[in-house]
C-alpha cells in the first residue's frame, strides 16, 4: 500500500559576522593581527574579502578569519573593505569593515 510522504528539512542559521567596524588601527612596519568573528553557520566557515582590499601587507586567513601581516605605508590611510564568511550549506554573510594604518 502506497502512502504519500513529505519531509521538511530546516536549514541551520546562516553565519552572522559579529565583528564591527572599525578594527583597531595598525602601524606601518609593525605586526598586525585581528580576528573577525562569526556566530552560527553549518560546518566549516570560509573567510574572504568580497569587495575593496585589505591594507598592503595584510591578508585574511580563509580558515580562521584572522587578518594579519605587517602593513606598509608612509601616510595615515583608512582602508574600506567587505569581509565575507561562507558555511558549507553554502550560506554567507558580509560585513563592511575599515582599518586605519598609521605611519
Amino acid at each position: 500500500d502506497d502512502q504519500p510522504l513529505s519531509i521538511t528539512i530546516g536549514l541551520p542559521a546562516p553565519p552572522d559576522i559579529t565583528t564591527t567596524s572599525p578594527l583597531p588601527d595598525g602601524t606601518a612596519g609593525q605586526l598586525y593581527s585581528q580576528q573577525v568573528q562569526a556566530l552560527g553557520g553549518f560546518g566549516n566557515l570560509t573567510w574572504g574579502i568580497s569587495a575593496g582590499a585589505l591594507p598592503p601587507g595584510l591578508d585574511i586567513d580563509p580558515n580562521t578569519g584572522v587578518i594579519s601581516g605587517t602593513p606598509s605605508g608612509s601616510i595615515a590611510v583608512t582602508y574600506n573593505f567587505t569581509v565575507q564568511v561562507t558555511d558549507t550549506v553554502p550560506q554567507s554573510d558580509t560585513q563592511a569593515i575599515s582599518i586605519t594604518i598609521n605611519p
